[in-house]
């Protein structure tokens, strides 16, 4: 006799399978939010977000930075806010959300962005970039971190943070601290005091020489020099086109600044629960500079 199958059996392993499908919609959002961005080609790391409920603007993620900062055109142009009522500010990215935020007005920002926003706003929470995927993931609980990730410790001052990497030149290893600033859209920015306090060479190979303008349009006389290594970790990148300070570190502290056009080149988690960078190269390592010589 052919066996009937008990309906009310699978019944229930049906109910339970569209549960646990429903239980695992409702608890990705509450662990991690998953945002796509754009990486420009200017190495803007572009989101989109929704300000005040009602304008919807391109802002860069800076780790450079804290705060919400916006362009003086895009207060005027495209934000319905005056000036005056800046005291109450709401900010959207994905599913997360925040307010009571003042906005900072400034001059420039990153080409085809309205702003930018600081890595403060994530305090207490890991924050994943995939550069291959193009995707920028807060995650609220610890994520596995396999184990090719090289791990540097945070070192906060001046309400940012730095890393501990070395410049190599004649096979003679400078280590030092580098400010991790992602909305810094060249390699290295290096600082010319701390190079001075090392004995760094000063006879690096030229490649050029042009003037470049800050977040409120300052401009900066800069000299791009060729770096024979740069070593992150266990991780070496040579023959890097990187930049000379001739005037005073825009940090307004003793460091060097590690900028997008390397930081691109790896997956990265800022941990701000535990106080780690982790990076691992992807498949932008080989990438040429856009100063290379």
């Amino acid at each position: 006799m052919k066996k009937i199958p008990n309906i009310k059996i699978l019944l229930l392993i049906s109910a339970l399978s569209v549960y646990n499908f429903i239980w695992a919609q409702q608890q990705l959002p509450a662990d991690r939010d998953t945002i796509p961005f754009t990486l420009s080609a200017f190495n803007n790391i572009i989101v989109k977000t929704v300000v005040n409920g009602i304008d919807t603007l391109d802002l860069k993620f800076d780790s450079g930075t804290t705060g919400l900062l916006l362009t003086n055109n895009a207060i005027d142009n495209k934000l319905h806010w005056t000036r005056n009522s800046n005291h109450d500010n709401r900010l959207k990215i994905g599913d997360m959300e925040w307010d009571s935020l003042r906005i900072y007005p400034v001059e420039l920002s990153g080409q085809g962005t309205d702003g930018r926003f600081g890595w403060d706003l994530f305090a207490g929470k890991v924050v994943e970039t995939d550069f291959e995927k193009s995707l920028f993931i807060v995650h609220s609980s610890p994520p596995e971190i396999d184990g090719n990730y090289a791990r540097f410790d945070m070192e906060y001052t001046h309400t940012l943070f730095c890393i501990q990497a070395e410049l190599e030149v004649n096979g003679k290893k400078y280590e030092n601290r580098f400010l991790f600033d992602n909305g810094y859209q060249r390699t290295i920015m290096l600082d010319t005091v701390l190079m001075a306090e090392q004995n760094f060479p000063n006879d690096l190979e030229v490649i050029k020489k042009v003037i470049m303008r800050n977040g409120q349009g300052k401009e900066i006389p800069v000299i791009t020099v060729n770096l024979e290594k740069l070593n992150l970790g266990n991780h070496s990148l040579s023959d890097i086109p990187v930049q000379l300070l001739t005037t005073g570190n825009p940090a307004r502290f003793k460091t060097h600044i590690l900028g997008n056009e390397v930081l691109k080149r790896f997956n990265t988690f800022l941990d701000f629960q535990n106080n780690y960078v982790y990076l691992k190269p992807n498949s932008l390592i080989h990438q040429a500079y856009s100063d290379e010589k």
